[in-house]
């Protein structure tokens, strides 16, 4: 990466048989090492350019996947790889680009696939010094029924490619007041959607009684940055208190967006919260 523009390209992995749209952007001077960027479901890489432009200023490079099934990457819409293949898939992104990161940026559903994959220590993150996990999912069971859970399972076993709505609409990621902010500037890119695959959730929920060991194996000696709405229904408050306390290591912190919902970075009052991650990041890039 020699200009601070982006450059996208496609990369195939082997190891699940998936294309991935995979966007690259040069940090502003010398570089001090790649941040890798990770989206929720439903979400794609073009709306975390706010963090991008972060890192990049901060004189990180940036590599950004779109899942499968999520902006630019094709697949039924919503159908990311199971929990393990999500790793797999990224250890080839990484192997591709020649990338070792030196940071990560994790939203929502990615920062559920990260604590999985970082627990089992891939070699291709040895060089890893931070990560900020923003709005993350910690219990995708939260308010989900036994008898819709138990009949998610079994359709995923006839209908595996089948999506279903999650439920989650604008009004939860944001205030109305900043929706509309957002509708009238057209910052929302083209993209979004709420639809989920039958096998990625029927994965999510298997993987759902396995996360709070794989947070006892994450390495101690990375610096972690929780960022989160309180008014967050979508991955709720008191779930990233808990995931909070349970991160190994001293080098920790927790920053609270107070009014905000799941996306504070989209919220009209967010120059607190957005102060407050690039002092950090700045902090983190300095060590």
């Amino acid at each position: 990466m020699s200009e601070n523009s982006p450059q996208q390209r496609d990369i195939f992995s082997e190891a699940t048989g998936r294309h991935v749209l995979v966007q690259e952007r040069a940090a502003v001077g010398e570089a001090r090492g790649t941040m890798l960027l990770l989206h929720g479901l439903g979400d794609h890489v073009g709306r975390h350019r706010w963090m991008s432009d972060m890192v990049n200023e901060a004189g990180f490079d940036v590599v950004a996947v779109d899942w499968p099934g999520n902006g630019g990457s094709p697949g039924i819409r919503g159908d990311i790889p199971e929990v393990e293949k999500a790793g797999q898939l990224i250890e080839d992104v990484l192997a591709e680009t020649k990338v070792k990161p030196v940071g990560i940026f994790a939203h929502s559903t990615g920062g559920y696939l990260l604590v999985h994959w970082m627990a089992k220590r891939p070699a291709c993150l040895e060089e890893l010094k931070w990560v900020l996990f923003s709005s993350p999912l910690i219990v995708p069971s939260h308010e989900q029924s036994p008898t819709k859970i138990s009949l998610a399972r079994k359709l995923s076993r006839v209908a595996p490619k089948l999506s279903l709505s999650t439920g989650v609409g604008l009004s939860d990621c944001y205030s109305p007041e900043s929706q509309q902010r957002f509708e009238k500037l057209r910052i929302m890119a083209d993209g979004v959607h709420n639809r989920v695959s039958l096998r990625f959730a029927a994965s999510l929920l298997d993987s759902e009684a396995e996360f709070w060991s794989a947070v006892k194996n994450l390495p101690g000696d990375v610096a972690y940055l929780i960022t989160e709405g309180s008014e967050d229904m979508v991955c709720p408050f008191p779930y990233a208190i808990k995931f909070f306390a349970a991160l190994p290591g001293e080098s920790k912190i927790f920053i609270v967006a107070a009014g905000s919902r799941h996306e504070p970075f989209r919220e009209t009052a967010r120059a607190g919260f957005m102060n407050g991650a690039r002092a950090w990041l700045g902090k983190v890039a300095a060590s």
